[in-house]
C-alpha cells in the first residue's frame, strides 16, 4: 500500500473506482479519486468542471499505485478494507446490481470488522 493510500483510508472502508464517472453510493462509504497516469493539473481541471466527488484525490504519476492495484483497464472499481488491502475488485462497469449484491454486503461487512 503507498503512504498516500495510507493517509487518505485512515482506518475505513473505501472505494477507489479508476474512471471518469461519478462515484456511486458517496454517503455510505468514503470514496478516493485515482488520477491514474494523469497530469495533476489536468485531474485538477477535470474535477473543477464536472464536479469533485471524492473524499481525497490520490495522484499517480507514474503508475505505481496502479501496479500495487494490478489496474489493468477501465473501468475498474477497489473495495479496502481498513488497513488499507485492496479487498474487492470490480472489472466492468459498476452498475446497481454489482452494488447490491457484492459491493455494498463486503463494504458493510468490512466496517464492522
Amino acid at each position: 500500500m503507498t503512504e498516500a493510500l495510507a493517509v487518505s483510508v485512515s482506518g475505513q472502508v473505501a472505494l477507489v473506482p479508476r474512471n471518469a464517472q461519478s462515484p456511486p453510493q458517496r454517503n455510505v462509504v468514503p470514496v478516493i479519486g485515482l488520477a491514474y497516469k494523469d497530469d495533476p493539473a489536468d485531474g485538477r481541471k477535470w474535477l473543477a468542471s464536472n464536479g469533485d466527488p471524492y473524499k481525497t484525490s490520490i495522484v499517480d504519476r507514474d503508475g505505481r499505485v496502479g501496479i500495487d492495484f494490478g489496474v489493468y483497464g477501465v473501468p475498474e472499481t477497489f473495495v479496502i478494507d481498513k488497513s488499507g488491502i485492496i479487498r474487492y475488485k470490480q472489472i466492468g462497469p459498476l452498475t446497481a446490481d454489482a452494488l447490491d449484491t457484492t459491493i455494498l454486503p463486503l463494504v458493510r461487512k468490512l466496517q464492522q470488522s
